[in-house]
């Protein structure tokens, strides 16, 4: 509801035949996947989300609920070989590797 006018806009235009004006792509729901309606994975995280809805939310942002649900055949060997995972899509990616024990 918070971008209910805008997002009026947008898809208005977009019946009309008119291109948004604006970059969309994070508000399209064809980014999400089938992990993303399962009901263990909502009821994690949809707390989280709401809390963070009036706050500044950064492009890198990592969440922090209904994590480590879909993992590589080579999760643990990343995991120790020192690898910070982000979430990407419902997949736990490795962002970068660290050789300090307190960033595990």
């Amino acid at each position: 509801m918070a971008m209910a006018g805008g997002l009026g806009e947008v898809v208005a235009d977009i019946v009309c035949g008119i291109l948004p004006k604006v970059d969309i792509s994070r508000m399209q729901v064809t980014r999400f996947v089938d992990l993303h309606a399962h009901p263990q994975y909502l009821i994690k995280r949809i707390p989280e989300v709401a809390g963070m809805l009036f706050t500044n939310s950064y492009e890198f942002h990592q969440y922090h609920t209904a994590r480590n649900l879909r993992m590589s055949p080579i999760f643990h060997h990343l995991k120790a070989a020192g690898a910070i995972f982000g979430e990407v899509m419902g997949y736990e990616r490795p962002l970068w590797f660290s050789n300090d024990p307190e960033s595990k």
